[in-house]
């Protein structure tokens, strides 16, 4: 009807109809397989630990896309790695992308600082490849808003959420608990 009478959806109503489109792309592209790719960040690792979904089958993995200083998702990130260190069938990652122009090491800093100062827990690095965001890509997140991913015991891909804030974090939390239990 809309287009009909040459009108468009609310701004505000578009990005929720985008989000459900991008959820069903990724329920019908990634959901119940294998993770689009491993965790090779090779020297973009910011944290001494580092995960890796090949050596990590057995424990559910909490991954967060994000740009540095993203303070919406900083309310997020935060506490759910603090409760993923908590539990013994848990791991957390952060992947942040590279803002073009700025230099790698002090990117790599300033990663290092903020995650100290939200409480950090877990391996946290930036996508090697700074121009085209090879991670993000495959597993579908969004350059430029936070983007959640759940991976099982068996490096599939069971959650995808985006735009995570510190109001989903006891959601979260529910759904890395459920996942870690089957």
């Amino acid at each position: 009807k809309l287009q009909a009478a040459k009108k468009s959806l609310k701004p505000e109503i578009s990005v929720y109809r985008e989000r459900s489109a991008t959820c069903l792309k990724v329920v019908e592209e990634l959901a119940g397989l294998p993770a689009p790719a491993d965790f090779d960040l090779q020297s973009t690792w910011v944290t001494p630990k580092k995960v890796r979904v090949a050596e990590s089958h057995g424990k559910v993995i909490g991954l967060v896309f994000r740009g540095v200083n993203d303070e919406r998702s900083a309310a997020f990130v935060g506490p759910v790695a603090r409760f993923c260190a908590t539990q013994p069938g848990m791991e957390m990652v952060t992947i942040s992308y590279r803002k073009g122009g700025d230099d790698l090491s002090k990117q790599m800093d300033e990663m290092r600082e903020e995650l100290g100062r939200i409480g950090y827990e877990g391996a946290a690095g930036l996508d090697p490849d700074n121009a085209n965001k090879t991670t993000f890509r495959r597993f579908q997140a969004n350059v430029g808003s936070a983007t959640f991913v759940i991976m099982n015991r068996r490096g599939e891909v069971v959650w995808y959420m985006q735009d995570p804030r510190g109001e989903d974090v006891p959601f979260a939390r529910t759904l890395l608990r459920r996942w870690a239990e089957k």
